[in-house]
Parts: C-alpha cells; sequence; structure tokens
C-alpha cells in the first residue's frame, strides 16, 4: 500500500507542528492508548480552597445531561472586582439551557436556608437537576434493566444460586410511574446495600464456566447504581459547601459560555506518512534503540496492520479523525488569551468526567500552574487543540507550540517502550471508575479518596549513567530496578 497521497515537504511551521501533532495521536492511540490507573485527587474539605473544587466538581457533574461525551463539561471561576463570572465549557459547545440550568441552581445554593428549609431546597434541586439530565438518567437506567436481567438469566444457570441477590436483582424494573427522581433517589437508596458488597464476593467466587458473563453483568449493574445515586450525593454536597461558602455566594454573579472554539481539522497524508518517518520523528536523533526499533515496529505493521490504520484516520483516509477540542482545553485557553483571575488564586479547572491523558498533560505544561484533576489516562483519538487562522503569526502560536510539543515528549517515552516490545498493548479500562467498590461506595467517592499512585509518564530524572543509553533501553531499566 503506497504511504502517502499527498505530495510535498512540509515548509511551514504551523501545517507542520499539527502534522507531527496528529501523527504521534494516531499512533499512540493505537500502540499504547492506557497510560495507568485513574488518578483521584483528594479535595482537602478542611480548607476554602478544597470546598470551592468540590463545589464546582459537583456542579459541572450535573451539567453533564447525555451519555457519550457531547455534554462533557468544566467550569472555573473569573474573580473580577465587581463580581464572580462562573464559565461554562462543553465539548460540543454550551447550550442556553445548560446556562439557564446553573444560573437557577446557583441563585438556590445563595439563599442558603436554615436546617428547616434545607429539606425542601435539597429536595427541590434534586428534583430540578434530575429533570436536566433526564435523558441521561433515563438511558443509565434502562441500560442497568437490562443488565440486572442477563444477570438473573445467568444466575438461574448457576448451582448453589444466591437468591438473595436474584431477589435484589428484581427491583431493577422498567414501570411507568418512574420519574428521573425516583430512579436515583432508588439508586442512592440501596447503594450501600449488602448485595453490592456481595457483587464483589461473587466476583472471586465463581467458577471459570459461569463466572465471566454473570461478573460482568453484575459489575455494570453496580457502575450503574452508583452513578444515579451520584446525582443525589453531588446535590448534598453542594448544599453543604454552599453553607460554607456563604461569604463568596452573597457577592454578585454570573454565569457565561465559553464560545465554541474552531478545532484544528486532522492533515491529509502525505509522502512522509510512513511508520519509519512518524518513529523517526518521535526519537532523538542520536538513539541508539533506532534500528531495533524501526524493526520492531516493520513486524508490527504486519502483525496489526498500522500503516493501514494510521492512513484510515487522516483526513484524505477511510475513516478520518473527527477532532474536537474537550471542554477542560476551551477554559485553559480562554482564561489564558484573555488573562482573567482565577477565584481564590486558584488555576483549577472542575469537570464532570475524569480528564483523558492529554488534556492531563495540556494543563500539566502549560504556562499557567494548573491545579491536577481526577484522570482516567486514557488517550483519546478524538482531541484536538484550538485551530490558529494565522498559524505562527497567530499570537497564541509560541503557547501551544510548546504546550503540544511538551505533551508530545511526555507520551514518547511509554510508546516506544511498548514499540520495543513489537506488540500493541491490550491494557484497557472505561474513563469512568470501576464501580465495584467497598459496601459503602459511591461513584462520587472519587472526590474526597486518596489519590491514585501511578508511575508517571511524563517526566523522568535519569539516574546518572543511564543518560547515554537508548530512551526504550533507559525505560527498561527503571522498569526492572524499581
Amino acid at each position: 500500500m503506497p504511504s502517502s497521497k499527498k505530495p510535498g515537504v512540509r515548509l511551514a511551521k504551523y501545517e507542520k507542528l499539527i502534522s507531527r501533532f496528529f501523527e504521534a495521536l494516531i499512533l499512540a492511540s493505537l500502540v499504547k492508548k492506557c497510560h495507568g490507573s485513574h488518578v483521584t485527587i483528594r479535595h482537602d474539605l478542611s480548607t476554602i480552597v478544597g470546598i470551592k473544587r468540590r463545589f464546582l466538581t459537583n456542579l459541572a457533574f450535573l451539567c453533564d445531561c447525555t451519555k457519550g461525551g457531547p455534554s462533557t463539561t468544566a467550569i472555573s471561576v473569573e474573580n473580577r472586582q465587581d463580581c464572580f463570572v462562573m464559565w461554562l465549557a462543553s465539548n460540543e459547545g454550551v447550550s442556553p439551557k445548560m446556562t439557564s440550568f446553573v444560573e437557577s441552581v446557583l441563585n438556590d445554593l445563595r439563599a442558603v436556608p436554615s436546617m428547616g428549609e434545607r429539606q425542601s431546597l435539597e429536595a427541590s434541586l434534586l428534583q430540578r437537576t434530575a429533570v436536566f439530565a433526564h435523558a441521561r438518567v433515563f438511558k443509565e437506567w434502562k441500560m442497568l434493566v437490562r443488565l440486572a436481567g442477563k444477570a438473573l438469566t445467568v444466575l438461574a444457570e448457576v448451582a448453589h444460586q444466591d437468591t438473595a441477590l436474584q431477589e435484589w436483582l428484581k427491583q431493577f424494573q422498567l414501570r411507568r410511574d418512574q420519574t428521573p427522581i425516583s430512579i436515583c433517589r432508588l439508586a442512592y437508596e440501596i447503594r450501600q446495600d449488602e448485595q453490592i458488597h456481595n457483587i464483589e464476593v461473587l466476583h472471586n467466587s465463581l467458577n471459570d464456566t459461569s463466572g465471566p458473563d454473570v461478573v460482568k453483568h453484575l459489575k455494570w449493574v453496580a457502575h450503574f447504581v452508583g452513578r444515579l445515586a451520584a446525582r443525589v450525593r453531588a446535590v448534598k454536597h453542594l448544599m453543604d459547601d454552599a453553607a460554607r461558602l456563604e461569604h463568596d455566594l452573597e457577592n454578585p454573579w454570573m454565569v457565561k459560555a465559553v464560545p465554541l472554539p474552531q478545532a484544528t481539522s486532522v492533515p491529509e497524508s502525505d509522502k512522509h506518512t510512513n511508520l519509519r518517518g512518524i518513529l523517526n520523528r518521535m526519537m532523538d536523533a542520536s538513539d541508539p534503540e533506532r534500528e531495533r526499533l524501526f524493526t520492531c515496529i516493520d513486524k508490527m505493521d504486519q502483525a496489526y496492520s498500522l500503516m493501514e490504520a494510521i492512513l484510515s484516520r487522516h483526513a484524505d483516509g477511510s475513516n478520518p479523525l473527527k477532532p474536537v477540542i474537550h471542554c477542560e482545553i476551551q477554559l485553559i485557553d480562554h482564561f489564558h488569551d484573555h488573562q482573567l483571575s482565577f477565584w481564590e488564586e486558584n488555576p483549577y479547572v472542575a469537570c464532570s468526567k475524569p480528564t483523558c491523558l492529554l488534556c492531563r498533560l495540556y494543563m500539566k505544561h502549560h504556562p499557567i500552574p494548573f491545579e491536577e484533576t481526577d484522570s482516567h489516562n486514557n488517550i483519546p483519538t478524538n482531541w484536538s487543540p484550538a485551530f490558529l487562522p494565522c498559524g505562527i503569526n497567530d499570537s497564541r502560536f509560541i503557547c501551544q507550540r510548546n504546550t503540544l510539543n511538551a505533551v508530545i515528549r511526555a507520551i514518547r517515552g511509554p510508546i516506544l517502550v511498548q514499540i520495543g516490545r513489537a506488540s500493541c498493548s491490550s491494557t484497557f479500562h472505561a474513563d469512568s471508575l470501576d464501580q465495584i467498590t467497598q459496601p459503602d461506595y459511591d461513584p462520587f467517592d472519587h472526590l474526597d479518596s486518596d489519590s491514585t499512585s501511578l508511575t508517571e509518564v511524563e517526566d523522568y530524572a535519569w539516574p546518572t549513567g543511564l543518560g547515554n543509553l537508548g530512551l526504550y533501553e533507559r525505560f527498561e531499566l527503571l522498569k526492572y530496578s524499581s
């Protein structure tokens, strides 16, 4: 198969930057999509900063009203002299409905109730949030009902079946009298049931023949119970945090949407779009592993048709990428481009979901010292920086170039290690957290739990004596010596 359809040399600096970024992204998504476990950040609720972060994260979560990513929401607060401005960003743009929803929730929370009024306000907020996300709530409930039915079918065929678990699963049924709020309340009430714990026990006790299917179904049952219950808990957290943020909430507030910027289109392939060329641009010129890695990637192409997959994802391919600017990046760029001041002078982007690896690295290497947020550490295939119409003459070019190059440098080490094994990684985990945990589990526990310890993929302080080795060899030595 020819490696290119477009002749020419990449002379323009901006086009060269974008081409190199997307070819590295496509290769990385094929070779090693998952770069470690979920990272969860603990909010220190003994501090005002921690309370504010949890407040914004819960509010962003409630804004995410559809499944699949379009409504993934990020929030940051601008600190102006005369007011606070709550900026909203969403993957496919903030709708007027979302802005109105946040305004109404914020207005209710600013009216800090007495103890006697709290219960009615909490019920009102839960009603509003459940109705706002009704499409997502019903979709998650239907998936939960279907999975519970599948689990019941499998359990009926298992010897010594757990009748209590079966009875518990039977409560998940579709009924005409169900409403978004009744579904969320039911999930919240049963989130700590003994059967949630029994699901984990069952995971470890079923034999190989009966185990895989039923465990998979039960795992997702627990997952969706947790996701639906999270809306109730998020409202409770908002009420708690609003009471402690009374001083800030007394000030004037505005809610604004970040204008949806234009994403950068994936380029067409050209004569430089070939495996050895892409790999060569990811390596140091003096890397002694060069020839061995060339051999490895040739073997991978034979086994996985890498080149065909890479070409298909370019603009002139059979299955081109459809890049979007993730909501976190929209907010980061908006605050940086307009030199806005952050709430509490704390650069923090709250998001309705854990960030992807690229957003996490973009924050880490951006000139603004953003606080780390939860991350699932997966590499997405739909990620894009903002399009710069004037290319290198755009005032944003230098910042974008430096940040994107840092992101590429951060992911290339693990990618080269994986290529050195001449195989694609099969490691995978979902973007959302695994929902089978301890009996007191709630899917929003990641807002309060300790951070997960990870082997960092971004930067390594190479020990003395390793500097002259190839990148792949250095990573291998560190892996076996740690």
